[in-house]
């Protein structure tokens, strides 16, 4: 690996290039154009890529224009890129710009020339970026897990939650909004606190560096006052230096041990350097020093100094010696930066100085000899070199964005950094540049986990006020609960018992609330439909069963309630031992005022049955008892059918009050006929008039009987099941056992409606072989 030194010919200065091992000796002498210029910069950016592949460099003329950007190996189109690095003109060095789905960034190499690099995005990252992505994926699974839930009660309607579920709910959310409150309040309480304590220790932090960066200067008196200290102490100040070599060649090893300048000279008032230069550095010229010092000495000697020439160079050092020995000072030759500690050998009170004496280093040397002895004391701290673009830590280089930290400070002078992750640690940091410390800039850090562990008494507090607070507010929606929730746990309990049909279940909530008032009304509809209760046992008892027989006669009922207490009524019973009777009505409405036509028209039934029963008669007497009823303010009426048929013989009679016609199933033909006997309800004239239908069943004949329920049955599309699809429905279904051919038609019913709102009455009838079904 080469070094450079400085060589300084006529006009630009050159770099010489050196580089030694055992088998060769190279020098290369480069002009320092080529840096600045065309060639070096294209050098370098090629350079840059082949290390760094995914990396994009180029440079560009100042002001940027389009036609002046040069990029090596790369398509983008160079207006983005003038758009992008023309933006960094209010930015700082190492800031990092988004345009275009790219990241660029860009340095200042001249006053006409900007270089600049770009990589796409995603190839950096940070904190605030990873919590950005989190918080979205976060926001974006919680609108679709919202979209679902929202999705899913539309679809299901969740009907189903209970009303004291929902109250529960509904005191959650009341008491869920000011714990949200105080949260969100508490939240953003310890944000600010946390900010405020980061900003706060940024500040110390700062303050510290201010302390560091004044503490070079004394560092620098310091050690000023020791060197003269021992520099008086090596050299008689009586004697020649031409006589004292043994004594200089002592100091000069001291020195190089104890100071590690980058030269040691001692110059006699010939221009002699009484040292010895090996190691030492080649700037600034020893040359140029030999001539500096013989002038000094000169002057310093001189008892008449009013008509004294100096050199430019000269003329400040003998001018103000007496203070220049005291301190090391900066002193510059050409572009390099160096520290000098200079002073008079001799006596200099008796114009007798025998020698100038100088120790170099290089600015950046001595400054980081300080840090290390800084560094010892206070970790966290690292400084950056922008002269030399180097870093300088106790331990590891920074990280990218402490550098960039770093690189702020060079053009912002003091700089802060909440969160930023070096080498994987997560540290708040402050920057500053140095004013002692000349053209370095300073950076301490501080890991976050300090203001984490500071931070933990007062989320400490928080939580035990916020423990304080929710237990109140529980205690409030526990108290709401019960004054609340208890009533309707009442009233659920009422419900149910009305679903399980115990009437005698009674709430016992008083008062004159409308949880009161509610109660009493709960009580009169228990005690209600207790009375129905009696009313649908009575109902219950006056029905028949469901099954009849006589000789070749067989008879099936089905009922099917709308309500507990239905307006279908049906009876069937031995007119003699040939012939049966049957009858079906059907009640306008429901409740008790049916089964009280119901109890009346069977309490007519059970008085003709007292005697053999004839089917005219049996029709009047229910048309009187119906129409006294009607007579005395009933609104409902009953239509009804009486069938008398002799169980040997097949032949059967019909009466009909405003009731469906009977269908038969013919087994011969496979047909449905239905037999049309009129007749007008029961109760609508005072006097009961029809004309009896006759007819005859064929053995494996089928007679339906059934309520207009049937045929009036309405689809989810509005259309009624009809008459046609009726006797359709018969033919599909008919089966010789008479319990499958009821379950097949009213599968078939239930199929087609959409719901059901009136009661549903079938008897099957079937007339089979002598002395068989």
């Amino acid at each position: 690996m080469a070094s450079a030194i400085i060589a300084e010919p006529e006009g630009p200065k050159s770099h010489l290039w050196y580089g030694v091992d055992s088998r060769i000796t190279m020098l290369a002498f480069i002009h320092s154009d080529f840096f600045s210029g065309q060639p070096g910069l294209e050098f370098a950016i090629k350079r840059l890529q082949a290390v760094n592949p995914g990396l994009k460099a180029g440079y560009s003329r100042y002001p940027i224009e389009p036609a002046t950007i040069f990029q090596h190996d790369c398509l983008t189109n160079p207006v983005d890129i003038a758009l992008a690095i023309s933006r960094f003109e209010n930015l700082h060095p190492g800031s990092l710009l988004h345009y275009k789905n790219r990241v660029y960034s860009y340095r200042y190499i001249s006053p006409t020339v900007r270089a600049f690099c770009h990589a796409a995005e995603g190839v950096n990252s940070s904190i605030q970026h990873r919590k950005r992505e989190i918080i979205g994926a976060t926001v974006k699974w919680l609108i679709i897990l919202a979209f679902l839930c929202w999705v899913a009660v539309k679809k299901y309607q969740l009907n189903h939650i209970s009303a004291r579920l929902k109250l529960s709910a509904l005191f959650l959310y009341a008491g869920g909004i000011p714990v949200l409150i105080i949260f969100i309040i508490g939240a953003d309480y310890l944000q600010q606190k946390r900010n405020e304590l980061i900003y706060a220790e940024q500040s110390h932090g700062l303050e510290k560096l201010r302390q560091i960066d004044e503490g070079f200067a004394y560092f620098l008196n310091q050690l000023s006052a020791e060197i003269r200290e021992k520099l008086h102490r090596h050299i008689n100040a009586n004697l020649p230096l031409t006589q004292q070599k043994a004594q200089i060649a002592s100091m000069h090893k001291l020195f190089a041990k104890d100071y590690q300048p980058g030269s040691i000279m001692l110059f006699d008032v010939a221009g002699r350097n009484q040292m010895s230069s090996e190691g030492n550095m080649p700037f600034p010229d020893s040359a140029a020093i030999s001539q500096v010092s013989k002038e000094v000495l000169e002057f310093l000697n001189a008892s008449e100094t009013y008509r004294f020439s100096l050199s430019q160079i000269a003329k400040p050092i003998a001018i103000d010696i007496g203070y220049r020995a005291k301190v090391i000072n900066n002193f510059s030759l050409g572009d390099r930066e160096t520290y000098a500690f200079f002073s008079c050998v001799g006596r200099t009170e008796d114009y007798a100085a025998s020698g100038m004496f100088y120790l170099f280093w290089r600015q950046e040397d001595l400054q980081r000899r300080y840090l290390e002895l800084v560094m010892r004391e206070n970790s966290g701290l690292a400084a950056y070199f922008p002269e030399t673009d180097r870093f300088f830590t106790g331990t590891a280089k920074p990280g990218r964005q402490l550098g960039i930290l770093l690189y702020k400070a060079a053009s912002l002078l003091v700089v802060r950094e909440a969160e930023i992750i070096n080498h994987g640690n997560v540290i708040l940091a402050a920057a500053m540049r140095g004013n002692n410390l000349h053209k370095s800039c300073l950076a301490i850090s501080v890991p976050i986990a300090v203001i984490d562990d500071r931070m933990r008494a007062m989320y400490y507090r928080f939580a035990i006020l916020s423990g304080l607070f929710l237990f109140f507010c529980s205690g409030g929606i526990i108290m709401m609960r019960h004054r609340l929730l208890a009533p309707l746990h009442q009233f659920k309990e009422s419900i149910e018992a009305i679903g399980q049909r115990n009437f005698r279940y009674r709430p016992t909530l008083v008062g004159n609330n409308e949880f009161g008032k509610l109660s009493k009304a709960l009580n009169h509809t228990l005690e209600n439909l207790s009375e129905l209760e009696v009313a649908r046992i009575v109902q219950e008892n006056l029905l028949p069963g469901r099954e009849y027989r006589q000789n070749r006669l067989g008879l099936l009922a089905s009922l099917s309630q709308m309500s507990h207490i239905g307006g279908d009524y049906y009876d069937f019973f031995a007119v003699n031992k040939d012939v049966s009777g049957v009858f079906i009505g059907d009640v306008s409405g429901h409740g008790i005022s049916s089964a009280l036509f119901m109890a009346m028209a069977r309490s007519a039934m059970i008085f003709e049955n007292f005697n053999e029963p004839e089917q005219g008669h049996l029709m009047r007497t229910l048309n009187n008892v119906i129409y006294q009823m009607r007579k005395s303010g009933a609104k409902e009426y009953m239509s009804g059918l009486s069938l008398f048929i002799n169980s040997n013989t097949g032949e059967f009679s019909l009466l009909n009050a405003g009731h469906c016609p009977p269908a038969i199933i013919r087994h011969a033909s496979g047909k449905v006929e239905l037999q049309m006997c009129k007749g007008l309800y029961f109760g609508f004239k005072e006097k009961y008039e029809a004309q009896a239908l006759t007819g005859k069943l064929e053995t494996g004949d089928f007679l339906v009987l059934y309520t207009d329920s049937w045929v009036e049955s309405v689809s989810k599309s509005g259309l009624t099941f009809g008459f046609a699809r009726f006797e359709q429905a018969l033919l599909n279904c008919c089966d010789s056992n008479l319990e499958i051919f009821a379950n097949q038609m009213f599968a078939t019913i239930s199929k087609w409606e959409s719901e059901r709102d009136d009661d549903m009455t079938l008897l099957l009838i079937s007339f089979g072989e002598k002395n068989g079904s």
